[in-house]
């Protein structure tokens, strides 16, 4: 039998918001942001603290530097991607963000090295990813450029790699990707995933994902397409505040949707009435997953919801 999600439009989901902490977005690299080749750490990090990119000094020769993205979480600092294919840039080298070229190396002397090969439009900020990509977007949240489709020598979870036709034209065909459904792979018992809190993660035809919030809900960041949602309402919870809940609140049903890791009671043997009524009577309750035909998990808020 196929699982149902019963989404609590009104309230029950709300009533949990105060005690859930939300994963917030690490600080968007602004138009004229800058990075120095210097000593000291020069890096912008992703919002978990994953990845850092910036300028990554030399070992064997401290005056040399590489504009690179790396696990910046383990001592051995792993090298993830490089630009400029790999060519040093000296000490006092600098990359900017610039609105109309993107990403811009320039040397100690003002000589310009390398520039994201960015699409035609107007950069409005960028940001590093838990993912391990650097994105650049406009305005609208559309993407310019990105780290992942301008591979070096390693290839991330979820990254893909889309050789040139025979042909020699600019189309592209997904050849493989790793993991086969990022989706269901990337879930995880602390932090969101793949999609922010509360969102949906559905896989594409091309195994890229996607995330979008449910019905009555938005982006807690509307720049971050792939960030937590938010509901678009005021929380009522109980009798004495509206009247019964038969009357205020209702359920959205979704089928073959999972909130994983936020399940606090099962009950069983269930039918899908008494986990609906249970469900609706409990402050508690976010989300009603009805499965198997007598199994009624309940679930708390938050968690990325997968397809």
């Amino acid at each position: 039998m196929a699982s149902f999600l019963f989404h609590l439009i009104l309230c029950l989901l709300l009533f949990l918001l105060p005690s859930c902490s939300v994963a917030q977005t690490g600080r968007d690299v602004r138009v004229g942001d800058s990075l120095t080749a210097a000593a000291e750490n020069s890096s912008w990090i992703s919002p978990s603290g994953e990845f850092a990119f910036g300028f990554y000094q030399l070992e064997s020769n401290k005056d040399l530097y590489l504009l690179a993205i790396w696990y910046a979480k383990i001592q051995q600092r792993t090298i993830v991607w490089y630009a400029n294919e790999g060519i040093l840039a000296p000490k006092q080298s600098k990359v900017e963000l610039n609105s109309s070229q993107g990403l811009v190396l320039i040397d100690d002397r003002g000589n310009q090295l390398w520039t994201s090969p960015t699409k035609s439009g107007v950069v409005a900020f960028g940001s590093m990813r838990d993912s391990g990509n650097f994105v650049l977007q406009d305005s609208s949240s559309d993407m310019l450029w990105e780290s992942f489709n301008d591979p070096a020598d390693t290839i991330l979870p979820g990254q893909y790699y889309y050789p040139k036709t025979s042909a020699g034209d600019q189309n592209w065909t997904a050849l493989w990707s790793q993991p086969d459904d990022i989706c269901i792979s990337n879930r995880v018992t602390t932090g969101s995933g793949t999609c922010g809190y509360n969102s949906i993660c559905t896989l594409q035809t091309d195994k890229r994902p996607s995330c979008h919030c449910p019905d009555g809900y938005s982006l807690l960041d509307p720049n971050d397409s792939y960030g937590a949602c938010k509901p678009n309402y005021t929380q009522i919870c109980g009798e004495d505040e509206g009247g019964p809940v038969e009357n205020l609140y209702d359920f959205e049903e979704l089928t073959n949707i999972d909130w994983p890791e936020a399940d606090y009671a099962l009950l069983q043997p269930f039918n899908e009435g008494q986990c609906r009524q249970s469900c609706l009577h409990d402050c508690l309750c976010a989300v009603a997953i009805f499965r198997s035909g007598d199994m009624c998990w309940k679930k708390s808020c938050h968690s990325q919801m997968v397809e």
